[in-house]
């Protein structure tokens, strides 16, 4: 197995770094580690060429003016690597020492796809461990949410190629849309289930960020796997859709329109629910 790891980049040297050392520090090591950089930003540059200077995997930077964004860089790295298999590392995540030994083993076993474990890291909470579930085919992909983040996977590189990478237009969830599409390419997968990547959050701007950018990208999601989605999932979607559509605008037919859509998408019950919750607060 020859395996590229792939890591986007933004603005974030100190971060990337960090990355960086957790792949150079796999015990099974990468074949090639391809920064791709969206912000053609110096001081990412400058952390990229001492990790190439200093270390002992072949390390390259990629500059991506075509396609801005994670899902761009991913598919740009993935496009330039040599390898057969490609992993994936957002710049502000990290792997544990093993994750390549440990994903590698199913791997070369013959599956083309090997997700791991994660812990996920929030300021002011416990870390929380997630895994995906086994076994889940065309007919079963949507009822579960998966744990397939952009950085606990191993991927065959031609599969991934078959089913055209990341989508852009997915702007939220484009890595659960990922996951769905190589399902139903008829992809076959395996789970190890042990915490081998750290994804963490940070303060700034995220995708998780409640913006109009986020309430687009539910949109777009629920436009493409909305009908196959089990009613609890697809309602907490729309609702959280149509909230943050709520608190960004500024004229009072506007927030009344979206306030019955709302209400609407919560249904009778629940909507009766908030506004006895409101009125004890209140009281």
């Amino acid at each position: 197995m020859k395996i590229s790891v792939v890591i986007p980049t933004h603005r974030r040297s100190e971060l990337l770094s960090r990355a960086i050392s957790s792949v150079t520090a796999q015990v099974r090591p990468a074949d090639e580690i391809i920064i791709v950089d969206d912000a053609d930003d110096s001081a990412s540059r400058m952390v990229v060429e001492q990790a190439a200077a200093t270390g002992s995997v072949p390390i390259r930077y990629v500059r991506n003016t075509s396609s801005p964004g994670a899902c761009g860089s991913r598919n740009l790295g993935a496009f330039v690597s040599t390898g057969d298999w490609v992993a994936f590392l957002d710049d502000d995540d990290d792997w544990t020492p093993d994750f390549l030994e440990q994903l590698a083993r199913p791997a070369s076993a013959g599956t083309p796809l090997v997700l791991s474990g994660l812990v996920r890291h929030e300021a002011g909470h416990a870390p929380v461990v997630r895994a995906s579930p086994e076994g889940l085919t065309a007919a079963t992909v949507l009822a579960h949410r998966s744990s397939m983040t952009g950085s606990n996977f191993l991927i065959r590189s031609d599969l991934f190629c078959a089913v055209r990478g990341f989508d852009p237009y997915m702007t939220v969830f484009n890595d659960w849309d990922l996951f769905i599409r190589l399902i139903k390419h008829g992809a076959s997968y395996a789970v190890v289930p042990l915490p081998l990547a750290h994804w963490r959050e940070h303060p700034g701007e995220r995708i998780a960020t409640p913006s109009l950018r986020r309430a687009d990208g539910l949109s777009r999601f629920l436009a493409r796997h909305g009908s196959g989605l089990p009613h609890a999932m697809r309602r907490e979607l729309r609702t959280t859709m149509l909230g943050i559509r709520r608190a960004h605008v500024d004229a009072r037919w506007r927030y009344l329109e979206l306030s019955v859509a709302l209400a609407l998408a919560h249904g009778p019950r629940e909507s009766l629910s908030r506004l006895r919750g409101r009125r004890a607060a209140l009281a």
